[in-house]
């Protein structure tokens, strides 16, 4: 039993230990993210300049156009 408490806590220290991620791959990540949201925002962009015409002409649409707004 002292043995399997030993290996446990030997285990649960070395997994808080967790090592630092190379920079190279943070700067990776880093990125990738801000492509990513990048793509994001411009895809909300075009959609919304995509739908606005057809918004404009019904009150369901101008609630919308609202919301969108408020978003911004």
């Amino acid at each position: 039993l002292a043995l399997v408490l030993i290996v446990a806590l030997q285990v649960s220290v070395c997994l808080c230990d967790i090592p630092e991620p190379d920079k190279e791959l943070v700067e990776k990540y880093e990125g990738l993210k801000a492509v990513f949201t990048k793509r994001i925002v411009n895809a909300l962009a075009k959609a919304q300049a995509a739908l606005t015409p057809l918004m404009e002409g019904s009150s369901t649409g101008d609630k919308a156009k609202e919301y969108a707004e408020e978003l911004q």
